[in-house]
């Protein structure tokens, strides 16, 4: 029968190395999981997007994301501010120059 002895294996005590790997198990875990908290932790926050011009879409690599500040950003709605409306609501909203169509 698969079920023989099976009662006695529940109720015995684990052994001294079984409550050792069990702890140093839960030990590695812990110890882990406070390293990912630590050191998984950006130390500094996002830059900010004040100034910038972010436009995202499709390419043909696949997805385009960028992300363009300052005085780039004013050369960026002055030569690509017509072709795009993306960029031309972006460089609109941070109120830079957008040469007519």
């Amino acid at each position: 029968m698969p079920m023989e002895g099976q009662a006695a294996r529940v109720v015995t005590p684990l052994r001294t190395r079984d409550k050792q790997a069990i702890a140093a198990l839960v030990a590695g875990c812990v110890i882990t999981l406070v390293a990912i908290l630590v050191f998984g932790h950006p130390f500094r926050s996002a830059p900010s997007n004040v100034g910038c011009v972010i436009v995202s879409g499709a390419s043909s690599t696949g997805y385009l994301s960028s992300r363009t500040c300052g005085s780039r950003a004013r050369n960026v709605c002055a030569t690509m501010g017509r072709l795009d409306p993306a960029v031309t609501a972006q460089c609109r909203r941070l109120a830079f120059p957008v040469p007519p169509a």
